[in-house]
């Protein structure tokens, strides 16, 4: 039995996954499909970490009228392969869906199953994670785990925000591989926004002197880069990303395992206060 092997886009990963969802998110009708789950009951959005309640928002021209079928609930599901004992590969889903917004709820699914590629005589990639999970049953090894989260860092009139995660565990390897992608949902347009949807004309350039400059912060708090900072940059150099989430009070910039640092930081995230993109991003999506 040949093993999947797994590989996680970093450095083209948002542009291929956010140039996929766009295409899904101007076309996608419906919900995807159910998959074996355990879904809780409906819940109210709770604010991420650090994130204060906010109260119900007045609607702007950037902000529809808040739904009545707006409630978050929350779908998780573990599965073996079936028919297999003993040590038996496994998938593992936390996720979580929005009334009333069912090509969101879609576009989850297909970026959480895209966010994966399986190379053998051909690279392999999956529209749904049903396609994912029946691909994978077939050639997994005993301990191959896949794991899949999303979770929900902003829920307002305006905006949806969520923070998508895949792991990937295979027989033998040293360690997992692992990836973030971030969708930025525009409530009003019906889209996900790319980079170039949040920036003003012409501001790319400034967005990266800005990102930039979170990248030295971060730096100077890395006590790896601090004791060679020569080594360090040569090894692991600045370089832009478009992985960008609009939280409540700031702009986060995430990197995957190897893009900017080595596996032992973990996937590092560079933290931009709107304060410093004024003039850079668009006005609507800025605090008012």
């Amino acid at each position: 039995m040949n093993t999947p092997q797994v590989t996680l886009r970093s450095a083209g990963l948002c542009a291929s996954v956010c140039a996929t969802i766009m295409l899904l998110g101007a076309c996608a009708s419906g919900a995807p499909r159910d998959l074996v789950r355990t879904s809780a009951p409906p819940v109210e959005a709770t604010p991420a970490a650090g994130q204060a309640a906010q109260s119900p928002a007045v609607a702007t021209p950037e902000a529809r009228p808040a739904l009545a079928n707006d409630r978050v609930r929350a779908i998780n599901w573990k599965q073996d392969k079936p028919g297999c004992s003993g040590s038996c590969p496994s998938i593992n889903v936390e996720s979580f869906e929005i009334g009333g917004e069912p090509r969101f709820n879609a576009i989850i699914d297909h970026a959480l199953a895209y966010m994966t590629a399986s190379e053998g005589d051909a690279r392999q990639t999956f529209d749904t994670l049903e396609a994912y999970r029946d691909y994978f049953w077939q050639h997994a090894q005993p301990m191959d785990q896949s794991e899949f989260r999303a979770r929900l860092l902003r829920h307002d009139p305006a905006l949806i925000v969520a923070e998508l995660k895949s792991g990937h565990y295979l027989t033998g390897a040293a360690h997992g591989m692992h990836a973030t992608q971030y969708l930025n949902w525009d409530r009003r347009l019906g889209k996900v926004l790319s980079l170039d949807d949040i920036l003003l004309p012409g501001q790319r350039p400034a967005f990266e002197q800005a990102l930039r400059a979170a990248h030295t912060r971060w730096l100077a708090d890395n006590d790896d880069a601090q004791e060679q900072p020569e080594q360090y940059n040569r090894l692991w150099p600045f370089q832009p990303s478009d992985n960008v989430a609009l939280v409540q009070d700031h702009a986060i910039v995430k990197y995957d395992t190897y893009d900017i640092a080595p596996y032992s930081m973990g996937q590092p995230e560079l933290i931009i206060p709107y304060a410093q993109l004024q003039g850079i991003f668009r006005p609507e999506y800025l605090p008012r």
